[in-house]
């Protein structure tokens, strides 16, 4: 049975639509539409996957809370799958910083899963959004949910796994993340610690990058601000229109890489390393690692 608070009109988006989030545009398993509730802008400058293991233990939880009251000034978007677990206190911790924050469905918009959030659901709605590539009356089978670990991974710059075993749902996240070279973070736990197996073994295998607090995030995506109010207008002046445009992309996102530029500058491949390495060597843009421009 259909309940009546998800009865309300939601949004289609095409890849056709000029608005289509840029990010899930980059993957080539990208779904052609998808379904959205809320009010979230899917393509904020910052978007960052929490994700993590069905029982989470005390550690657990309590990173997922710091991490995320760390990444609060950064303004980025908190997506997730609004599964138990680590998904439900990402999105929950969101909610309660006043941070924006994204639920991934591998559902229909007919009904939530689990049952149990049905009122986090309608909280997410109103302070970021609801997404789903399947059509109403699609139930949550098994087969869904890699479908839908693949779109939060998609519409992220980075994912940071919070807590998880040496299986399961956030390391298949984690891979599909690393195929759409994305920046992916994991807590460590304890070596002994199976419900921090996944997480050790990401780090262990260079797969992810160590995560000790949310400052090691910030820094590696370049979202630290160093001098808000930035160089003065007239430095600008002598920048011809495509590199002003470059230099006012990236400082407006904190960092972007190249395949992002290239889809939002519209330029040719060989014309945007020309520019970037034109602007490098002036001192208008710094690399850092994953190839990611930031300025300087």
């Amino acid at each position: 049975m259909i309940e009546n608070r998800y009865k309300k009109k939601f949004s289609l988006y095409s890849i056709e639509n000029p608005d289509f989030p840029y990010r899930l545009k980059q993957c080539e398993d990208s779904p052609l539409v998808f379904y959205f509730r809320g009010n979230a802008d899917l393509n904020m400058r910052k978007t960052i996957a929490v994700v993590g293991t069905r029982s989470p233990t005390d550690y657990g939880k309590q990173q997922c809370l710091q991490f995320i009251r760390g990444l609060k000034d950064t303004g980025a978007l908190i997506i997730s799958g609004l599964a138990y677990g680590i998904d439900s206190i990402a999105h929950k911790t969101a909610l309660q910083e006043g941070c924006q924050t994204l639920a991934v469905l591998a559902h229909g918009f007919h009904t939530v899963y689990p049952s149990e959030n049905r009122n986090l659901a309608a909280k997410v709605i109103n302070q970021g959004g609801l997404l789903t590539e399947f059509i109403t009356g699609t139930k949550p089978d098994r087969e869904n949910f890699p479908k839908r670990n693949r779109i939060v991974a998609g519409l992220s710059d980075a994912i940071l796994v919070v807590e998880s075993a040496e299986r399961g749902g956030a390391l298949i996240t984690a891979d599909i993340a690393l195929s759409y070279n994305r920046d992916v973070f994991a807590i460590p736990g304890r070596v002994n610690d199976v419900q921090s197996g996944g997480c050790n073994w990401l780090i262990y295998d260079n797969k992810a990058a160590i995560a000790r607090s949310s400052s090691d995030i910030i820094n590696a995506m370049g979202w630290e601000r160093v001098n808000p109010g930035g160089m003065q207008t007239e430095l600008f002046s002598g920048l011809p229109p495509q590199q002003k445009r470059i230099y006012f992309l990236i400082k407006e996102y904190g960092s972007l890489k190249t395949d992002q530029l290239l889809i939002m500058s519209g330029l040719s491949n060989g014309e945007l390393k020309s520019l970037l390495l034109e602007m490098e060597l002036d001192g208008y843009l710094r690399v850092m690692p994953g190839n990611r421009y930031t300025t300087v």
